[in-house]
């Protein structure tokens, strides 16, 4: 089975400590969900994971090998930023296609696959009826879509996603965490995410990491992580929990001072 391994990774960023010895294994066709306060790491561990970091000390590796981003690499993982922008008034199609190029290369012609990637990808997101719009014209939780629809297209192998439901809808954020999990169910799809929704960590997740201060203060399924005691420390919170139509949801109820 495909992994991601971090090991007791270091990174200082701006003379701070941001991960200090964390640690955690994703695997593909799971949906690995990143949970925490923000500065907790979230985004830095996605980093490491997409290889835009490297840890001071301590290993990031994809199946035992260190991880480099090259085309090989590229062709296997997809990485979507948190408000991803478009820096030029490029159709929603041209931008998806974007997520083609480590298959042909900058300049070739589309192929068959492609077109067929790419009309997937707009299908899955629900962005099939503005595909000839300027992505510019679109609004930010239509914009957030058409770049999952971009990350979607190659086809990856792993999905390293930083707050893809943020400024969604309540039904998008819904349709998207559904897509996502079934993707890594039917077609193997390894989803690394983070997110601040407990009840969609709970819901969609089949793994959690809960980072505090830069450390992994528990790992596990969401029943494992999402107990009243690890809330209360990395986040602060008081939270409501339940069972509703046999699945579990988590409502932040108050703060915590203690």
């Amino acid at each position: 089975m495909s992994t991601f391994i971090v090991k007791d990774a270091h990174v200082t960023l701006g003379g701070r400590a941001v991960l200090n010895g964390a640690g955690f294994t994703a695997s593909r066709g799971q949906v690995t969900g990143l949970i925490g306060a923000n500065g907790a790491g979230k985004t830095t561990v996605l980093r490491l994971l997409a290889g835009l970091l490297f840890p001071a000390k301590g290993q990031v590796t994809l199946d035992g090998a260190t991880v480099k981003s090259d085309i090989a690499f590229a062709r296997r993982v997809a990485y979507l930023e948190q408000h991803p922008a478009s820096q030029w008034p490029l159709s929603v199609e041209t931008l998806v296609d974007l997520g083609r190029l480590p298959f042909r290369g900058f300049g070739a012609k589309q192929t068959d696959a492609d077109r067929r990637a790419i009309d997937r990808a707009l299908g899955d997101t629900d962005t099939l009826s503005f595909r000839d719009r300027s992505v510019n014209s679109l609004s930010g939780g239509e914009k957030a879509r058409v770049f999952l629809a971009r990350a979607l297209a190659g086809t990856p192998e792993w999905l390293l996603a930083d707050e893809p439901v943020a400024g969604l809808d309540p039904a998008h954020q819904l349709t998207t965490m559904q897509l996502l999990r079934q993707k890594s169910q039917d077609d193997g799809l390894g989803v690394v995410l983070s997110l601040h929704d407990l009840t969609l960590a709970a819901r969609f997740c089949d793994h959690l990491v809960l980072l505090h201060e830069g450390q992994v203060l528990i790992s596990g399924t969401p029943e494992a992580v999402l107990k009243p005691q690890h809330l209360r420390k990395a986040l602060g919170i008081k939270a409501f929990s339940g069972i509703h139509e046999e699945e579990s949801f988590v409502l932040p109820w108050s703060a915590s001072s203690n």
